[in-house]
């Protein structure tokens, strides 16, 4: 009897049934583990790409208000007369304190409506007691172009431009420095302006005419002596009125002049 031959030994090209191939053996491309990097999707903690960033909170911003008060509050002190700006300085103190309080931290310049407050309150007390002080100078006073024969007042001061708007007036029976004797329009029709030496020459003449009958004796033999207020070219279309005046030298009067015969 033959013995049989033996099976020949399996292709290793072709694994067994049920048998694992060689590539089943896991490889160095598994799935990552917890918290390694992957292909797949971001690890666990790692940064996505879906959702934003995280915002910083806007810096906060100063008070337009405040700003606004402050710089008012400098200008209503630099210009007392203009008391209005001053009180804008504290209208957009208050508004700017009231913006800040409310924001939460939105606003700063706290300081600066505080300061434009303060400057505005400043400016007007600045501004009552400049608009007080001219009050007090206006009053008691008569523009030239108002004074009559008979008034009783100040010799005007002498100032840079030689110009009297207005003068003081008292009760002639206070003392005073001057009465007015004479008032007359120097214009002749409807002339322009002669010159300043023609009109001077009129004045003077028509002055020193009125004086005698005023006074009572002849200008050159009287203890007073006159002043002239006459127009200039600025003011002859609109007054060309002259004014005036005798006084004493060195001497304050004390009632009228009028018929004095000295």
């Amino acid at each position: 009897m033959t013995d049989m031959p033996p099976p020949p030994p399996p292709n290793p090209s072709f694994p067994q049934p049920g048998a694992p191939g060689p590539y089943q053996a896991p490889g160095p491309y598994q799935a990552p583990g917890f918290g390694g990097p992957g292909f797949g999707g971001p690890g666990y903690g790692g940064p996505g790409y879906g959702g934003p960033g995280y915002q910083q909170p806007a810096p906060p911003r100063r008070s337009g208000k405040a700003v606004t008060a402050m710089v008012l509050g400098i200008v209503g002190i630099l210009l007392c007369f203009l008391g209005l700006v001053s009180i804008l300085a504290l209208v957009f103190g208050i508004l700017g304190l009231r913006e800040i309080s409310r924001s939460a931290g939105a606003r700063t310049g706290k300081g600066m409506a505080i300061s434009g407050v303060v400057l505005g309150a400043l400016g007007l007390v600045a501004a009552a007691g400049f608009w007080i002080v001219v009050a007090a100078d206006i009053a008691g006073t008569t523009a030239v172009g108002d004074l009559r024969v008979g008034d009783c007042v100040e010799l005007p001061e002498e100032n840079e431009d030689g110009l009297v708007a207005r003068l003081e007036t008292f009760d002639c029976d206070e003392p005073h420095r001057a009465e007015v004797i004479d008032v007359d329009d120097l214009r002749d029709g409807d002339e322009d302006f002669p010159g300043a030496a023609e009109i001077g020459e009129r004045a003077d003449a028509a002055c020193r005419a009125a004086f005698d009958e005023y006074v009572g004796v002849p200008y050159l033999e009287s203890v007073f002596e006159i002043f002239l207020i006459t127009p200039t070219e600025d003011t002859w279309d609109s007054d060309s009125e002259y004014v005036c005046l005798a006084f004493e030298p060195g001497e304050d009067l004390s009632g009228s002049i009028e018929g004095a015969n000295r």
